[in-house]
């Protein structure tokens, strides 16, 4: 049968989300942000802050990987580590296993 599902989910992807995302951000007191991939990078951390980068790849080339990164999110100042998907860290499916590779060899300091 012919496939239902969006292709991207509208998790990060719309603007109410991002809304939500925020307030639980803001409740939480969360000083650290681990982003999990590249879609959070994509449709929320890209569109709350104007960050260049399009891709955890381009982020590790730039800063890294798993390197906390000071970034301001409306007005307050959080620690955002972009880090692997699990599936990819697990080398689970079509993964990558350089970034399985880059994963295991990572440590938070």
């Amino acid at each position: 049968p012919k496939v239902t599902i969006d292709r991207v989910p509208s998790a990060f992807t719309n603007d109410a989300r991002r809304e939500q995302i925020l307030k639980e951000l803001d409740e939480s007191k969360a000083q650290i942000i681990v982003l999990l991939g590249d879609k959070p990078i994509q449709y929320f951390l890209k569109q709350m802050t104007g960050c260049v980068e399009n891709s955890l790849a381009e982020f590790v080339n730039k800063h890294g990987y798993g390197q906390a990164v000071q970034m301001t999110i409306m007005h307050r100042q959080y620690n955002v580590i972009p880090l692997v998907h699990p599936r990819q860290a697990a080398s689970l499916g079509r993964s990558d296993p350089e970034w399985h590779n880059v994963h295991s060899g990572w440590k938070l300091l």
